[in-house]
């Protein structure tokens, strides 16, 4: 399926749902009044959508005055119920309004009447025509979508060339490093990362590794190293770049001299998170110095970060309006609220993050990436993939590729584009031209590719076992760890195997001896991931059977998060826990207090996006034919938390899941109907994944296909 051209503007999904009930009443001849709030300059196209799904042109009438207002009334009250009268009320006359709610009956004989007008008369109508207001069927609020500009900021703007003729200046060797940090610093804020890493390899590592760096002080080292850090961690490599954040981090912590705000962004990315309260602490004491305002703004991004990772509500900002403040801010609001389920205000975040880079004359593709990833969460595929066509054709350096290949990876699997998808995989191939971290990015996304399609049954045995070899390939690719370093994708390269091998139930005894394996180094070694790789071990038990064992190992664990404070791992292992004990048949009261103290977790994390996903887990793991819990009543509640925020492709699949329970236990005409809707919803959206699957499922329940 070829990406379509960008639009400048177009109806969302949800807005034409609503318009095409309308559609379907005009269909049933069956009248009706509807208000369609919308900006005068959008009208034409929401006409011609009408017109299209009604196949009769819709003629517009605009009223400028009380006269022509009640002609127009009256030429709808005199035509059958078959007519379609459409009348655009003129900026916020009060006069066409008065007139309107005057001789408001005609509005309930004759004709359907679509009364648009601009959000600002909204107000004056619901006032000044308080009583045709009433008369309204339903209210459809219309905003669309305007794909945003792209916005990469060019090599040879003014900044960029005198920051670069400051760094060829004549001087001592420290004087030219600290030139060099601020153009590499400068280059990573226009979205130069490659460029960057070139200044800062010829220009800051060979002095700050030499013996020049004796001579210039430890706090303009701790400036250097944290430069080299960011820039580094921005290029992918997540090695490399942890041995610059230590080095950063220590110098600070002696000197008490400030590093670049993007110290705290590398930190976060390397650091040892089980140790986070530390690295918190560090940025509190820089964000509260008078003299460094722009670290209040830094605080509140690392802070959302912070809150993605681990689910716990931090302070994510702080009053004042510090130089970088206005860009970090809706970029930390991105954050939380997708994190909480939010989408409609992230995508609201994400295209003000996005403008006010551009403003601010810095690279907004990551903003934007995360936009288009917010709209198909929403079911605006066609919205998304106007975003994604543009970032598409704006990569050009291959790093950028491969990271436009993991962030494209949700958008296209959700269309159900798998071929186009896996393409993407030409990404740049050894990490010798991509760093380490983007290549576990690539890693991460194609893994992904391959569950869900396997899951979907859209591959067959032989496409799945080609694109298994090609990951195992992939893996192979990886660097070795630097002697003394955290051994991090010793831990992370197994839990992706494991996922991949629990595809297979002839596999899981394999699964479950690498998923041991990586517990017990991430235990020792890489505490990042010790919940991943906990839950890794704990799902790859409960996959064979060893209920028990599973059971032990979640307290054990459980103990651990709830010292931490960690509300989302808590969350997955009160989830599990559950599950166990439904399985192992312990008394409703225990059943009642673990879900008890899971709904504790909701509360504390305040996101329904944890609350949701949590209720979905607990259902898709325990068999449809379980009685001790209500799945139907977890369901129902999880898909209302989707459904508010919303997020159509999980509110589908508590449908999907609804049905299976119902086809389990032997109500196959209400598992069809629920399939088939599903199906039909989901091909609204354009969501196809799983749609030839749901059609398969409808068979079967009716009797008409094989399981």
């Amino acid at each position: 399926m070829e990406a379509p051209e960008p639009r400048a503007w177009r109806l969302r999904r949800r807005e034409t749902e609503q318009l095409l009930r309308i559609v379907h009443r005009i269909r049933e001849k069956r009248r009706v009044f509807a208000l369609l709030v919308c900006e005068a300059d959008h009208t034409g196209e929401v006409v011609e959508f009408l017109s299209k799904e009604i196949e009769t042109p819709i003629h517009l009438t605009t009223p400028t005055d009380g006269e022509q207002m009640l002609e127009a009334l009256e030429k709808a009250a005199s035509q059958t119920v078959d007519v379609l009268v459409a009348i655009a009320l003129n900026g916020r006359s009060c006069l066409t309004i008065e007139t309107l709610n005057l001789h408001r009956e005609k509005l309930r004989r004759g004709a359907s009447v679509l009364l648009f007008l601009p959000p600002s008369a909204l107000s004056d109508l619901q006032t000044i025509g308080q009583d045709a207001h009433s008369f309204r069927d339903t209210t459809v609020f219309i905003t669309g979508f305007r794909a945003p500009a792209i916005h990469i900021p060019s090599l040879d703007s003014p900044l960029i060339t005198l920051a670069r003729a400051r760094a060829e200046l004549p001087g001592t060797p420290y004087e030219k490093a600290l030139a060099a940090a601020d153009l590499a610093l400068l280059l990573l804020d226009r979205g130069y990362a490659a460029e960057a890493y070139e200044v800062c390899t010829q220009s800051i590592q060979p002095f700050v590794r030499g013996e020049a760096w004796e001579n210039a002080g430890r706090g303009t080292i701790a400036h250097l190293a944290g430069t080299v850090a960011a820039v580094v961690a921005a290029a992918g490599f997540v090695l490399g770049a942890r041995h610059w954040f230590a080095l950063a981090h220590n110098l600070r912590l002696e000197t008490g001299h400030h590093v670049p705000d993007e110290f705290g962004y590398a930190g976060l990315m390397t650091a040892d998170l089980w140790q986070c309260s530390t690295l918190t602490r560090a940025v509190e004491t820089v964000a509260s110095s008078p003299d460094l305002p722009e670290y209040e703004a830094a605080h509140g991004r690392i802070m959302a970060l912070l809150y993605d990772h681990l689910g716990t509500p931090h302070q994510w900002f702080r009053p004042g309006d510090p130089p970088k403040w206005d860009v970090n801010e809706p970029i930390a609001r991105g954050i939380i609220t997708s994190a909480m389920g939010d989408f409609a205000e992230a995508e609201a975040a994400w295209l003000q993050a996005a403008e006010r880079e551009k403003k601010a004359h810095q690279d907004n593709r990551s903003s934007l990436a995360k936009l288009a990833i917010c709209l198909m969460n929403q079911g605006e595929s066609l919205a998304a993939a106007d975003v994604y066509t543009q970032l598409s054709q704006r990569e050009t350096e291959r790093s950028s590729h491969a990271h436009l290949a993991s962030v494209s990876a949700p958008i296209l699997l959700s269309t159900g584009d798998l071929q186009r998808v896996w393409d993407l995989r030409e990404a740049p191939a050894r990490p010798a031209t991509v760093g380490d971290g983007l290549l576990y990015e690539w890693m991460v996304s194609s893994t992904q590719v391959l569950i869900e399609a396997v899951n979907s049954g859209r591959w067959s045995g032989e496409q799945a076992a080609s694109a298994d070899a090609y990951l195992d390939e992939v893996h192979g690719w990886f660097p070795l760890p630097p002697e003394n370093d955290a051994p991090i994708y010793q831990v992370l390269l197994p839990l992706l195997k494991i996922q991949r091998l629990n595809l297979h139930p002839e596999r899981r005894g394999e699964a479950l001896k690498l998923a041991r394996s990586a517990f017990e180094l991430a235990n020792e070694k890489v505490q990042l991931f010790y919940f991943e790789a906990a839950l890794a071990l704990i799902d790859c038990l409960f996959a064979i059977g060893q209920l028990d064992e599973m059971g032990a190992t979640i307290l054990q664990v459980e103990s651990v998060a709830t010292e931490a404070g960690y509300v989302k791992h808590l969350a997955a292992l009160r989830a599990r826990r559950f599950v166990a004990e439904v399985l192992l048949g312990v008394e409703s009261s225990q059943l009642d207090k673990t879900l008890a103290s899971l709904r504790e977790t909701f509360q504390a994390s305040g996101s329904n996006k944890l609350r949701a996903d949590t209720l979905w887990t607990i259902v898709s793991m325990l068999p449809e034919t379980t009685a001790a819990a209500n799945l139907v009543e977890l369901l129902d509640e999880a898909a209302d938390l989707y459904a508010a925020m919303p997020y159509p492709l999980m509110e589908e699949r508590c449908r999907e899941r609804k049905a299976d329970l119902y086809l389990a236990r032997g109500n196959r005409a209400e598992a069809a109907a629920l399939y088939s809707a599903a199906a039909k919803r989901l091909t609204h959206y354009q969501l196809l994944l799983r749609v030839p699957l749901l059609h398969k499922k409808a068979q079967v329940a009716l009797g008409a296909g094989n399981a």
